[in-house]
């Protein structure tokens, strides 16, 4: 699409298409990667090429991502009830613990941690006073004090 022509809403439409039906390719590096892979590389011409697949988060639907073809998907977005949690702040954003696995027991693996929030108490009021001591709950978050970067 040029910048001089007016905004197509075709040309979204074209992408997505393309997008979704895309199967990913990407040349293996090592002798070690191929000899531990066999299964997600294919033999084409005595190159061996990884192929990806495309899959969604299992959830919400979220997102999607290309991943080796046969690895295993785990987790995906997930929201916390406040009235369980003693408060709202871990509920105002989805959270996400996810994981992209070759197998089972996770012999290779990447996997992403959700986010938890912690408050110090140590330089308010209320914490001074002890009101908040370590591992009590302030508004859904644990009260933990801030450690330096030598902790």
């Amino acid at each position: 699409m040029s910048v001089k022509k007016p905004w197509d809403s075709a040309w979204k439409t074209n992408c997505r298409t393309k997008i979704k039906g895309c199967v990913g390719y990407a040349p293996s590096e090592s002798k070690e990667s191929r000899a531990t892979n066999r299964s997600i590389f294919l033999d084409n011409k005595n190159e061996r090429t990884l192929i990806y697949q495309r899959v969604n988060e299992p959830n919400e639907g979220a997102f999607s991502l290309l991943v080796p073809k046969g690895w295993q998907i785990a987790g995906g977005i997930f929201r916390v009830n406040p009235m369980s949690q003693g408060g709202a702040t871990q509920s105002i954003a989805a959270n996400l613990d996810f994981t992209v696995k070759k197998d089972r027991s996770g012999s290779m693996m990447i996997r992403r941690l959700p986010d938890i929030l912690y408050f110090d108490a140590s330089r308010s009021p209320a914490g001074q006073m002890g009101l908040f001591p370590p591992g009590s709950n302030y508004n859904g978050m644990t009260v933990y004090p801030l450690m330096s970067a030598l902790q």
